[in-house]
């Protein structure tokens, strides 16, 4: 279960202080950080993180060994910006190393003491009295500072990295900020190593573009400075199923130590409907050849005969312990009343009582925090409460197949839902990998009690109209509905294995059933208000390659009675959950005719 820590952040207009005097490297030396020159200039001074009370902070980064820049050098010194409440801090400042998270500060490896008076708004450089050599081992870097009252003097910013954000409160538990929408510590460490790496360039895989037949594809190639030097210009090579083309050559704003930038490739034209396998290998970086390792990206571009329409899938993450998760409520809810049933809805709730374990994958995968959410997958967190704004974008993309749904209830009892799927593409492919996943999603879910109570830190806040009623009411919040629960669901991740064949066709549809269980579920309450959701997923990246809903229909009439010789024109049997069985079973069988047909029928 993920939770925010949350931080009150305090929006304070101050003039800059004068920055301490910047340490300047050497040729042997290098600022390194997850911190880059980007992130420190897209800092909003104006902002800082901290709490409304005298307070005690240590953050810190951790620094691995195995980075080829870390290994075998000295730390000489740190820079670490503060932002608008530096005058709040009361006492000296501390600076230290430790190849643990400290429990006691004045205990780590490393402690070195920074006089108040020297500290800055903006970035501050401290020089380590005695440089601290790294000798192959993991490290913990950081600061530490008290203030005598409320106060907001923590940077961070840009785009959330592993192991950038360590933050402690008050000499309590350490916390990973990491994937928590904070971004990254504003902390850097001045490295002396010597023979740095100088002209390198990361690529980063482009994934899939999928055109119409005929037409030219583009991807967007984003590279990372691997290097110590500010990289001015690229070369690169592109190959299409193996045949590489001639080396071309681009020139860029300068990109410092740790930054990225995206340029365009043209990946050329999709003369058939089918995947061609594209890789793009940086070869040089200012002229020189590259050394980085990871210089080549990988993707594809894929030709379709058709567009079919999509069904954009948001996935909502949320919980009724999360204050600002009403801001995703009222976001799904403008969705829907903006796009009805041309998207699927899905509330993931992680961490109380409307929790499912079949979910519980996909949020330590895609959830990026309380509230976030997920179109299609596609690896961009959005803030939900602005869903309509960010849907009207998918309505229009490419995708490579169009999904059909049925779905019915299995018996009169109402224990089991069955999904019939019709999926069609529009490419050939032999070693394509997909699968299906079933969701069932529940409107007006509702509960007595503090378990169902939601928490609401807009209550008594200045808002907006469309929220209105947060502000008005208290915290918790009784008796609410809740609507788009992901109630039931299975395979969630990758997709049922099989249930989509490897061998694709052009214009060819596969047909699929499933039969979900719901005779254990404690959580569904109204099975009149539940929707059927199919999601058709690419298992190499994970995304959804198309969806589709529908209501659930009563008990199928069409079950045939069958007679004393139940295998006349029947070519396979499966059970309820989609087993292949060898002969009938007892009760309900779905069954596949000579000429495609399936049906179900009872043996007695």
């Amino acid at each position: 279960m993920k939770r925010h820590l949350f931080l009150l952040a305090a929006a304070l207009f101050a003039a800059l202080l004068p920055a301490r005097a910047a340490i300047e490297p050497t040729d042997t030396q290098m600022w390194w950080g997850y911190y880059t020159d980007s992130d420190a200039a897209a800092i909003d001074y104006s902002r800082g993180l901290g709490f409304g009370s005298a307070s005690t902070f240590d953050v810190a980064i951790f620094v691995p060994m195995t980075d080829r820049f870390v290994s075998g050098s000295t730390i000489n010194a740190l820079r670490f910006w503060l932002g608008p409440d530096v005058s709040m801090i009361s006492g000296n400042a501390t600076v230290w190393i430790s190849t643990q998270q400290p429990t006691d500060i004045t205990a780590a490896d490393y402690v070195q003491t920074v006089d108040r008076s020297t500290l800055a708004q903006g970035p501050n450089d401290i020089a380590l009295s005695t440089p601290f050599a790294v000798n192959g081992r993991d490290l913990y870097v950081g600061f530490s500072f008290s203030t005598r009252t409320s106060a907001y003097p923590l940077l961070c910013n840009g785009t959330d990295v592993p192991n950038a954000f360590y933050f402690r409160h008050n000499g309590g538990e350490w916390y990973d900020f990491s994937g928590q929408n904070y971004g990254k510590l504003a902390l850097q460490l001045l490295l002396d190593g010597g023979d740095y790496p100088k002209d390198c360039a990361a690529a980063i895989d482009f994934g899939r573009h999928i055109v119409l037949q005929g037409n030219r594809g583009y991807a967007s190639l984003s590279f990372k400075n691997a290097g110590s030097n500010p990289i001015t210009s690229i070369s690169y090579t592109l190959s299409t199923d193996g045949a590489a083309a001639a080396e071309q050559t681009v020139t860029v704003e300068p990109v410092g130590f740790g930054d990225s930038k995206t340029i365009t490739v043209d990946l050329g034209v999709a003369d058939e409907a089918r995947k061609y396998i594209k890789e793009i290998t940086i070869t040089k970086v200012n002229g020189n050849d590259n050394t980085e390792q990871q210089r080549t990206a990988h993707g594809d571009l894929l030709g379709i005969s058709s567009k079919p329409e999509l069904l954009p899938v948001v996935e909502e993450f949320t919980g009724t312990w999360c204050g600002y998760c009403p801001y995703g409520t009222e976001g799904m809810r403008a969705a829907h009343a903006a796009y009805g049933d041309r998207v699927v809805l899905i509330a993931v709730h992680n961490g109380d009582v409307m929790q499912i374990s079949a979910y519980d994958a996909v949020v330590n995968r895609y959830a990026s925090g309380f509230p976030s959410s997920q179109i299609c997958r596609s690896g961009t967190s959005y803030y939900p409460y602005y869903l309509k704004n960010y849907l009207t974008s998918f309505f229009d993309r490419a995708t490579q197949a169009s999904l059909e749904l049925e779905a019915a209830w299995t018996d009169e009892a109402q224990t089991a839902v069955e999904f019939r799927t019709t999926s069609r593409f529009y490419y050939d492919g032999d070693y394509e990998q997909y699968g299906l996943a079933f969701v069932l999603v529940e409107d007006g879910l509702k509960g007595s009690g503090s378990r169902w109570a939601q928490t609401n830190y807009l209550s008594g806040q200045s808002v907006g109209d469309d929220m209105s009623f947060w502000s008005k009411a208290g915290s918790p919040v009784m008796n609410l509905e809740y609507d788009h629960v992901a109630v039931a669901a299975w395979s969630t991740v990758n997709g049922v294995s099989g249930s989509v064949e490897s061998s694709v066709r052009d214009g060819e549809s596969q047909s699929y059933t499933f039969v979900g269980d719901i005779s254990a579920s404690t959580l569904i309450q109204d099975k009149s208000k539940l929707t059927a959701v199919a999601l058709l997923i690419d298992r190499t990246d994970g995304t959804i390659v198309n969806a589709a809903q529908a209501a659930i229909a009563d008990v199928s009439t069409a079950i045939d009675a069958i007679a004393s010789d139940p295998t006349t024109a029947v070519t396979d049997y499966y059970s309820l959950d989609g087993k292949r069985l060898s002969a009938p079973a007892r009760g309900i069988n779905i069954v596949r005719y000579h000429g495609g047909r399936s049906g179900k029928v009872v043996v007695k």
